[in-house]
């Protein structure tokens, strides 16, 4: 079953120093909880895929399994909650 989830995507590098030092991407959910991402199909070491999205706060579309993993069908970039504020203090009040 899919869901969709909101948080902050964030790469790590992780084993440094060793042979299997990767980068892994982790979504820190606006509920708390840490989410290690993967495409199905793919490895979840070193996926240029999520490095677009480092840093931002994006809702994830996937299903969740055991283990803390997070499988993603799809990302989107959320507006910021600081743009909207701006967007809306530049509105005219009728």
């Amino acid at each position: 079953m899919e869901t969709k989830i909101n948080g902050l995507l964030i790469i790590e590098t992780e084993y440094s120093g060793t042979k299997s030092e990767a980068d892994y991407a982790y979504l820190l959910a606006s509920d708390d909880v840490r989410y290690r991402l993967y495409r199905p199909g793919n490895s979840d070491a070193n996926d240029d895929y999520f490095s677009s999205y480092a840093n931002l706060h994006v809702e994830v579309v996937g299903g969740i399994e055991t283990g803390g993993y997070l499988a993603v069908s799809s990302i989107s970039v959320q507006e910021s909650l600081e743009e909207n504020i701006e967007e809306n203090r530049d509105e005219e009040v009728l």
